[in-house]
C-alpha cells in the first residue's frame, strides 16, 4: 500500500531522533578529509568554460537561460540546408554487363555454383561477343581488352577475400574451357604477383599513417592472392613447377636480403607468404622432385640468428619454426 507523508509528519518524527543516530566525530572527520582531497584535485583541473547556451544554479537546482531567455534554434532549423546530391555513375552499354559480372562473382560460392556459374559464363559470352562485333569495323585489339578486363574483375574480388578462393579457380577454369585465350592472362598475373614484392618498403606509421595503412592493405591482398595461386595449381591452371619456382624465389629473396639494412618488413611479408605456400601446397608438392630442396631452404631459414643479421627478427625465425611444426602434423 502506498503511503503519503506531509511536512507535519516529518516535524513530528524529527524530535524523536536521538544523538546516537547522528554521524560520529570520526566519520565526520573522514568526510572532511575526503572533501579536502576533492578540492585539491579540482584545483588541478583546467578552468571550466561556460556552456554557450545555459548555466546552472546549484542552489536552486534549476536551469537559468542565458540572458534570461530560452535559447531558440527554430530559426536555424527553418533555414534551407544545402545538401549536395550524390551523383551516381550511370552504367551504359557493355559496362552494365561488367557490373553484372562483378555482382554475380561476389555472390557465387561452392554451394550455389550450380545456379550462378552458368550465369557468369553467359555474361562472359555476351561480353566477348560484343567485343568481337566491335572489332569487325576496325583493326584494334578490343577482344584482348575483353580478356584483360574480365580477368581484372575476377582478380579484384579474389584479392579482397580472406577465404573461399577455390570457387574462383573453378570459375576461371570454366572460362578458359570456353575461351582458351584466357590462359595467356595467367603469365601476366604471375609476373605481376612476383613484382609486387618489389614495392614493399618500411613505412613508419607515426610519420606516414596513410602510407602504412596502404602497405598493410597491399600485404593482405598479396596473401589472399597467394592462397588463390595454390588453388590455381590444384586445378591445373598453374603447373607445380611454376609454384615451386615461386617458392624458391621467395626463399632466395630472404637469403639475399638478411644482411641488407631496412629489409625486415620485406622479409616478414615474404615469410608470411612462404607460410601460406608451404602449408597449403604440401599435398600438391610433397611428391615433387624439388620438395626436399624447399624443405632444406626452410630448415636453413629456421636456423638464422637475429643478432647476426641486419634485417632478421626473432619473430621471423619463429615463423619458420611454425612452418616446420605444422608440416610435421600434416
Amino acid at each position: 500500500m502506498l503511503m503519503r507523508y506531509t511536512f507535519q509528519d516529518y516535524d513530528q518524527v524529527a524530535p524523536e531522533i536521538s544523538d546516537s543516530a547522528l554521524l560520529s566525530n570520526e566519520t565526520l572527520k573522514d568526510f572532511e578529509e575526503l572533501y579536502k582531497l576533492v578540492d585539491d584535485y579540482v584545483a588541478t583541473l583546467p578552468p571550466l568554460t561556460l556552456n554557450e547556451y545555459t548555466n546552472y544554479d546549484k542552489k536552486k537546482q534549476r536551469r537559468h537561460y542565458k540572458h534570461g531567455k530560452k535559447y531558440d534554434n527554430q530559426s536555424q532549423w527553418s533555414q534551407p540546408l544545402n545538401f549536395k546530391a550524390t551523383i551516381m555513375e550511370k552504367k551504359e552499354g557493355i559496362d552494365i554487363k561488367y557490373n553484372d559480372l562483378r555482382s554475380t562473382l561476389n555472390k557465387i560460392t561452392l554451394k550455389n555454383q550450380d545456379s550462378l556459374l552458368p550465369k557468369i559464363i553467359e555474361i562472359v559470352h555476351f561480353i566477348m561477343n560484343d567485343e568481337c562485333e566491335s572489332d569487325e569495323d576496325d583493326e584494334s585489339n578490343d577482344e584482348q581488352d575483353g580478356y584483360t578486363r574480365i580477368m581484372q574483375v575476377l582478380l579484384d574480388i579474389v584479392k579482397k577475400m580472406n577465404g573461399g578462393h577455390e570457387i574462383y579457380a573453378i570459375v576461371l577454369k570454366e572460362m578458359i574451357q570456353c575461351y582458351p585465350s584466357f590462359i595467356t592472362q595467367m603469365s601476366e598475373f604471375i609476373c605481376t604477383y612476383k613484382k609486387s614484392y618489389d614495392a614493399i618498403v618500411d613505412i613508419d606509421a607515426n610519420q606516414d599513417y596513410d602510407g602504412y595503412c596502404d602497405l598493410v592493405k597491399c600485404n593482405d591482398y598479396r596473401r589472399s592472392t597467394s592462397k588463390f595461386i595454390v588453388h590455381l595449381t590444384e586445378y591445373n591452371l598453374i603447373g607445380t613447377d611454376e609454384l615451386v619456382l615461386i617458392i624458391e624465389q621467395l626463399y632466395d629473396t630472404v637469403m639475399t636480403s638478411i644482411d641488407v639494412e631496412y629489409k625486415t618488413v620485406l622479409i616478414e611479408e615474404v615469410t608470411e607468404n612462404l607460410f601460406i605456400f608451404m602449408i597449403h601446397s604440401h599435398l600438391l608438392l610433397k611428391s615433387h622432385d624439388k620438395w626436399d630442396v624447399l624443405i632444406e631452404k626452410l630448415n636453413q631459414c629456421s636456423k638464422l640468428k637475429a643478432r647476426e643479421h641486419k634485417s632478421i627478427s626473432s619473430r621471423i625465425v619463429f615463423k619458420y619454426m611454425d612452418i616446420q611444426d605444422a608440416l610435421k602434423k600434416i
